[in-house]
């Protein structure tokens, strides 16, 4: 009988291969985990305002969270089985029917205080009925960069939503140790520098809450900031400058076409 002998390198492929493929199964669990595990503190309040929203529906919502911060990113209710807002009326404007649900269940999104959201813009019923709400996330009075909720209903009756907010604002600090003209001066040396352009026009620098995670769905800490728009015919550069330290925390075109210097 032959006796067939491996090698030993042979076993130490194998050996590599498995626990390679044991490190692609735990972090892909690891990713289905991160808004339990990153998130812990937040969750109970979202648990608790959708428990309290899936009570008064046949079937409950369907939830999608945020993997970032653990938020509702988008609900929706089943054909038939949307959300009844109670006590208004379905001819009620549709702004007032959007804060009205906010005021319920603003908890689900980060937002427990009526005072930090505020109405963007409203769309009165389309071809299909549908009204649609955009409100915008602040803190004490200061708006958060991309931080929304869209609020889609029929008359009184909620469809579904879509948000994209941050937890946990509490206690943020919200005084500006960089000067308007400070961040004014470091926009137009960055777009001076990038795209060698002097006759750009500046908005007026104004303070907002930025979460660059908001944007690029990853975890990134949250900043004050001055926000400023570069313009020319050539040129629309969105710009966000740290409103503690200085420095850019980001910038971007606009223009699909545009060219740096």
């Amino acid at each position: 009988m032959i006796e067939i002998i491996r090698p030993q390198c042979c076993n130490q492929l194998v050996a590599l291969a498995l626990a390679l493929a044991l490190a692609l199964v735990l972090g892909f669990i690891l990713t289905l985990l991160t808004p339990l595990l990153g998130h812990a503190q937040a969750l109970p309040d979202v648990a608790i305002a959708i428990q309290k929203l899936n009570a008064d529906l046949t079937q409950p919502a369907a939830v999608q969270y945020s993997a970032v911060t653990g938020l509702v990113r988008s609900m929706r209710f089943a054909e038939g089985d949307s959300l009844a807002l109670p006590g208004i009326l379905p001819t009620v404007n549709p702004a007032n029917a959007a804060l009205a649900f906010m005021a319920d269940f603003g908890p689900a999104f980060g937002v427990a205080d009526r005072d930090n959201i505020r109405v963007l813009a409203t769309a009165d019923a389309d071809a299909v009925g549908m009204s649609h709400v955009r409100l915008q996330q602040q803190y004490e009075g200061i708006p958060v960069s991309a931080g929304e909720v869209s609020i889609h209903l029929r008359g009184n009756q909620v469809v579904s939503v879509l948000a994209d907010t941050l937890p946990d604002l509490d206690g943020f600090d919200t005084t500006p140790a960089i000067t308007a003209v400070e961040a004014l001066a470091s926009a137009r040396a960055l777009i001076e520098k990038y795209y060698a352009i002097i006759d750009a026009n500046y908005s007026t620098p104004s303070l907002v809450i930025f979460n660059r995670g908001l944007l690029t769905d990853r975890q990134s800490p949250t900043r004050l900031a001055w926000f400023i728009e570069a313009t020319r015919i050539d040129v629309r550069e969105l710009i966000w400058i740290d409103a503690q330290q200085g420095g850019v925390l980001l910038n971007f075109s606009q223009l699909t076409d545009a060219k740096p210097a």
